[in-house]
């Protein structure tokens, strides 16, 4: 991700259009595939029936602009109306145009099988093993579809910087970088609520039975996420390199940066996290004490990261430590005061003043960062509830919430579009396990431990040497 550099060559963005627009297509056919094989009839629902047409639509529009760059790079007389300069579609109108060989092939196919396109026939090549027999499938009408070229692919060329392109080719490459990016914008649009959409899904397994009762279903969940991460950091990776104005960020390359400094992202996702919890407890928030741990502070706290990412995790982490202080302290103010789902009320002597209603400052949320030459470790530690020992394994598990009286899609605010800003303090049920999806992702890891009445600890882990590694994709 980092070989592009902080301004890629337009030839170099081209590429990585053509090598994005299959990859991704495989990538959400697989995710429709397994949407369509969920049990307990969960894929005949209809956030499910939802999901899948917007895969589809996404996975149409990729294989598309791929197709149309293939048939265009291997013959000029191909090229689509969209890459002509405005004079030529002029001189081309509908009234004047003659037919082209390619507008004769397509006529000469009316009536017969539809051609697959290349990424669903990969999908299904690669879904049926070796062991057996391929469905008959029309892969495309067009041999020179098949080019060896189009198909060894990948998505940084380090041989060459600048990939050759045919001469017919150049003046089009502005053309095909403008109209990936808009796809690619429209699909980030498009999926925007998935993960709020198939959270809607899970409770129909409630209340006979809990989330966690079902594996097949958790690990389902986890593919799928762990899927959606990946593309979108292609997408907006790429969408980042093809924006002059991100150039302007230093230190920044898409959308990663080379010199992360972990005490201003936790500085910044403590304001968001504190934000949330006063609009929940009645304007008051736990302070956030940031620390570098002392013995190792020759070491930086700087790293190569994508700084969205580390801001999700730690205002998810906050959010649960300011919660479960302000539960333990201020009781009488807490959303569901009358107890959490695990039926314990915790009382506490009153945290007002006598002389006066201004409420006493809650004890702090601790974040302790610990560089090492290897990784950095963030802790955040609070004082609150804790977490009771029996439910300590379920903290991981999709759709499990401890925040009382209503199901995780119930607790999610109206019109609720996974904005952090949007989100509630507690009760979605998604926050931790897609927490540890995206440290894991990056070659990290998330881990916990608490006492039920004493507090927690949420350790992030984060690997310094991530971006040398390659990306391990679930199908």
């Amino acid at each position: 991700m980092l070989r592009f550099g902080p301004a890629p060559h337009p030839h170099a963005l081209l590429a990585t259009s053509r090598f994005l627009a299959d990859e991704i297509s495989v990538r959400l056919a697989h995710r429709h595939a397994e949407l369509e094989s969920l049990p307990y009839g969960l894929h005949a629902t209809q956030e499910a029936k939802v999901v899948r047409a917007w895969y589809k639509a996404s996975f149409d529009e990729l294989t598309g602009f791929y197709d149309d760059l293939a048939r265009h790079w291997a013959d000029a007389e191909r090229a689509p109306e969209w890459t002509r300069p405005w004079w030529q579609r002029l001189l081309q109108s509908a009234a004047t145009r003659t037919k082209s060989k390619y507008d004769e092939e397509l006529e000469e196919q009316q009536g017969q099988e539809i051609a697959l396109p290349r990424g669903l026939a990969a999908t299904s090549a690669l879904a049926m093993g070796s062991s057996q027999s391929p469905l008959p499938m029309t892969y495309s009408p067009d041999t020179s579809l098949h080019d060896a070229s189009l198909h060894n692919e990948r998505y940084y060329n380090t041989q060459n910087h600048h990939p050759p392109l045919p001469t017919h080719m150049l003046s089009a490459v502005p053309h095909y970088n403008k109209k990936f990016t808009t796809l690619l914008s429209s699909i980030v649009e498009r999926h925007n609520p998935v993960v709020v959409t198939v959270s809607q899904n899970l409770p129909r397994l409630l209340p006979s039975s809990h989330p966690q009762h079902h594996p097949e279903v958790q690990a389902f969940l986890n593919r799928f996420h762990a899927n959606r991460v990946g593309v979108r950091i292609l997408i907006g990776h790429h969408l980042a390199l093809s924006n002059p104005q991100a150039r302007r960020f230093p230190n920044h390359i898409g959308i990663v940066c080379t010199q992360t400094d972990t005490i201003a992202v936790a500085q910044e996702a403590a304001a968001d996290a504190s934000e949330i919890c006063e609009q929940n407890f009645d304007g008051v928030a736990p302070p956030v004490n940031i620390a570098v741990n002392s013995d190792t502070a020759n070491s930086s706290c700087e790293l190569v990261y994508i700084p969205s990412h580390m801001h999700h995790i730690l205002f998810e982490l906050l959010k649960n430590s300011m919660r479960a202080t302000m539960m333990k302290y201020y009781p009488h103010i807490a959303p569901g005061a009358d107890g959490d789902s695990n039926g314990s009320t915790i009382t506490t002597a009153s945290p007002f003043s006598a002389s006066s209603a201004t409420p006493i400052s809650p004890p702090p949320v601790t974040i302790t960062i610990t560089p090492t030459p290897t990784q950095i470790t963030i802790r955040v530690s609070d004082t609150g509830c804790g977490i009771p020992r029996a439910q300590l394994a379920n903290v991981m598990t999709y759709a499990y919430t401890t925040a009382s009286g209503k199901t995780p899609a119930q607790n999610q605010p109206p019109q609720f579009t996974g904005s952090e800003l949007e989100a509630p303090m507690a009760g979605f049920g998604y926050g931790l396990p897609l927490s540890k999806l995206y440290a894991r992702y990056f070659k990290g890891d998330l881990a916990i431990s608490s006492v039920h009445g004493v507090g927690t600890d949420v350790d992030l882990v984060l690997r310094r040497d991530w971006a040398t590694m390659s990306e391990q994709v679930s199908m």
